[in-house]
């Protein structure tokens, strides 16, 4: 299998694993018209990529002496997990062409992760004819699950290919007031269109979303076609997408801010003592504009430009529009999700694979997977305890729950997905999106 890590965005927005991002009809895929072209030879880079290891990454391109095509190729990939999407624009873009004829395999990779750049830049039409290019020609160059995703991508980008792109104003740092909702998610009173709501604020989602009665009391014009989103009991939950002209956010001023409008019963969310609505989510391409968000037990100061060095906390990686941090265990760099949306860590079937003496002496469980289009039943296991460090920072993560399966989401091929739990026992995180750093603050007293 090769792998683009991430072809379609990792999503567990909210709970666990809701996946807001289209899942549709595949679109024409001719794979008997893909072009034979000879592979090159086994890189070592690639392994580095398919893992997510992007320091060593950076640091072996530092002093490596590759040909000037796969120089561009492995620096432009590392550009965009940077989240320098100029960067990586300019460099696979220049490399496209000839590894179109020589190198399938990074054809493939680079068209997807064009994509990816296309829609941070807000460039949808381009990130549609990406995405429809890299399935056309390359599609098996991908195994299913990636397919899949891209195929849903492909969807939805061509519902927003004459969206104007989203814009943003910043004047100086300000302060956002929050509070934790029932369910503990950290939401804020945002007011747009007369209407004030409580707001998820979700690095998790790869677009801000709302439900359908929330969109037609704003007055949006919302579109007439769908696609749809696979909930967490896969179930298919239709989506369509409306936009919002304007969205005012401390001094932060928004234009044309994309928003995903699933019907009101996919965000009523199951949990202990009955239901639970969610009306609005501010997802990733909204935080992630604001610069530096450091989030504080009841208010989040935004900082467009902050000043975090790189020996502060741990390395911050964008995997599409899901931020990915690098922490280390048992003395191992691993890749994990991070999700402000999430109430507790969740471990992959990934981890479980690669830790099994983990396991030995523990018995499975049976745990409930909360979400959009309901709930599903998965076998589990229960770690008491994990430690994590987090840059020089240890976290002790209590009750773990790993899924022995894959999902069918993109947490598969991370170590899993960080909620809440991990910075609870501190008086701050910082996501700075700017210098690409998660550091977390104080630790509380116990």
């Amino acid at each position: 299998m090769l792998s683009s890590r991430f072809c379609c965005p990792l999503a567990l927005a909210l709970i666990l694993g809701i996946n807001l991002f289209a899942q549709a009809p595949s679109p024409s895929v001719r794979k008997e018209n893909a072009p034979q072209i000879a592979q090159p030879g086994h890189n070592p880079l690639d392994d580095l990529i398919k893992k997510q290891q992007y320091g060593d990454l950076g640091r072996e391109l530092a002093h490596s002496r590759l040909p000037e095509l796969e120089t561009d190729y492995y620096a432009g990939i590392l550009a965009n997990r940077e989240n320098k999407v100029d960067l990586s624009v300019r460099l696979l873009e220049k490399a496209l062409p000839l590894l179109k004829t020589q190198q399938a395999a990074h054809a493939a990779i680079a068209l997807n992760t064009l994509a990816d750049d296309y829609t941070k830049s807000f460039r949808y039409a381009e990130a549609s004819r990406a995405l429809e290019e890299a399935l056309a020609q390359f599609a098996d160059q991908f195994d299913k699950t990636e397919q899949q995703g891209m195929e849903d991508e492909f969807r939805l980008r061509g519902l927003l290919s004459e969206t104007p792109r989203q814009t943003v104003e910043v004047h100086g740092s300000f302060t956002i007031p929050t509070h934790h909702s029932e369910i503990g998610t950290i939401d804020a009173n945002i007011a747009t269109g007369g209407v004030t709501r409580s707001w998820v604020l979700d690095t998790g989602a790869n677009f801000s979303t709302v439900t359908l009665s929330f969109a037609k009391q704003l007055g949006l014009k919302v579109s007439e076609k769908q696609a749809q989103t696979q909930g967490v009991s896969g179930t298919r939950v239709p989506l369509h997408i409306a936009v919002l002209p304007s969205l005012s956010i401390g001094t932060a001023t928004f234009h044309n801010v994309v928003l995903l409008v699933l019907e009101d019963s996919a965000l009523n969310i199951t949990v202990q003592n009955g239901k639970y609505q969610i009306y609005a989510i501010l997802g990733y391409p909204v935080l992630g504009a604001l610069g530096a968000l450091t989030f504080f037990p009841d208010r989040i100061q935004v900082d467009p430009v902050p000043n975090t060095t790189a020996d502060q906390g741990a390395p911050l990686y964008m995997e599409q529009l899901m931020p990915l941090l690098a922490c280390h265990l048992d003395g191992r760099e691993l890749p994990f999700a991070f999700d402000t949306g999430a109430t507790t860590t969740n471990f992959s079937a990934r981890y479980f694979r690669d830790f099994p003496k983990d396991f030995a002496a523990l018995k499975t469980k049976k745990s409930g997977l909360s979400g959009a289009g309901g709930m599903k039943m998965l076998e589990t296991y229960e770690l008491p305890k994990v430690e994590l460090d987090v840059g020089k920072t240890t976290v002790e993560l209590d009750k773990v729950t790993v899924f022995t399966a894959p999902l069918g989401t993109d947490m598969d091929y991370v170590y899993g997905n960080l909620g809440r739990d991990l910075i609870t026992p501190f008086r701050s995180f910082t996501l700075d999106f700017v210098n690409m750093r998660f550091v977390l603050g104080e630790k509380l007293a116990k």
